[in-house]
């Protein structure tokens, strides 16, 4: 996707990702900078958008837990964002360390580290008035990593809001090799246990539960969905034994245009269960988890009638940004999954 294709009237914060940390400092190579460059002058045309960059993401966490152990370190990182703020005209940074204390062999004071920082970078924000700067924080929604990696209450205090990563709830590995849904917005009559836990409905409600503002909790929602490769070609429900990673997609990582494709070339009516609000499809051994304009429309219906902050999308390269889909919606229709949150929001 090229910045070109965006709409700066879509959303009201983008996030540019994923820089690093690099020797205790923010990091973005020269390649990144120069598409920020660009993502920035589409403020030329939404005075009112605000652009942030996500720092770390799944699998980029090696800076954070020495970034973080003392103040010295953290001193350096928070002056290296505000050369990003007075150099770039950036509007803040969203933090998304995956996760603080939650990792194998990984120190368990990190997530009392993890705060202070919080703590330092809200306090260096309060003492200067020229920047309005946004501090945000992407969060695990599985509970045992909760537990683990935040001192919920506290970080209230200290954030603008979280961008709860409400997605990746059932993908497949060796120790979960059956499908489900990617973020299913509640529990099913069928789940039990730890899976009543594993949606929408309990994530976000649990974030509030141990002290975050509903205004302050975004619901992430996914633009892409995850394939399996079933073990029976008959067995095709919710919780089917699974082999493996279907075809589709990138180690099941699958964009909506794909997902729009291998159901059109494969004439395939995708079944909605209305329980978890969430359509899924298979045909022969790929089974596939996915959101559409339906389901996102109710999930955005979720969000406003609860109160919740807003939505965050996961992630704009993965909507059909080209309007070559035309499923479900008006010819031509680009983004039309961002689109149809953004309208159910409005």
């Amino acid at each position: 996707m090229q910045v070109s294709d965006i709409d700066p009237n879509l959303c009201t914060h983008l996030n540019l990702a994923f820089a690093s940390v690099v020797n205790n400092s923010l990091y973005l190579d020269n390649e990144q900078l120069s598409f920020l460059a660009e993502i920035i002058k589409l403020k030329q045309t939404n005075e009112n958008l605000k652009v942030l960059v996500s720092v770390g993401g799944a699998g980029n966490q090696n800076g954070f837990p020495e970034m973080v152990k003392n103040h010295t370190n953290r001193k350096i990182f928070i002056k290296s964002v505000w050369d990003y703020v007075q150099q770039l005209n950036i509007d803040g940074v969203d933090l998304d360390w995956e996760f603080p204390g939650a990792q194998i062999n990984y120190d368990p004071n990190q997530r009392m580290h993890f705060t202070q920082l919080l703590s330092e970078m809200r306090k260096s924000i309060a003492r200067q008035d020229k920047y309005k700067v946004f501090l945000t924080v992407a969060v695990a929604a599985i509970t045992d990593i909760v537990d683990v990696s935040y001192d919920v209450a506290y970080m209230n205090e200290y954030v603008d809001f979280v961008n709860l990563m409400s997605y990746d709830f059932h993908y497949f590995t060796s120790v979960t090799p059956f499908t489900g849904i990617n973020s299913p917005l509640y529990e099913t009559s069928s789940e039990k246990y730890f899976l009543t836990t594993l949606n929408i409905n309990y994530s976000s409600h649990y974030w509030n539960y141990l002290g975050m503002d509903k205004s302050k909790i975004v619901i992430g929602l996914p633009t892409y969905g995850h394939s399996f490769r079933l073990v029976n070609s008959n067995s095709h429900d919710l919780y089917a034994p699974a082999s493996g990673y279907g075809k589709l997609g990138n180690l099941g990582f699958a964009s909506y245009p794909m997902i729009c494709n291998f159901l059109q070339k494969n004439h395939i009516t995708p079944v909605f269960d209305m329980e978890n609000f969430s359509p899924y499809a298979a045909k022969y051994y790929e089974w596939i988890s996915f959101d559409d304009s339906q389901s996102l429309t109710y999930k955005a219906e979720f969000i406003k009638s609860h109160n919740f902050g807003g939505a965050m999308v996961y992630c704009l390269n993965a909507d059909d940004f080209k309007g070559i889909c035309n499923m479900g919606v008006i010819a031509g229709t680009k983004f039309p999954l961002i689109s149809s949150i953004k309208n159910a929001l409005d």
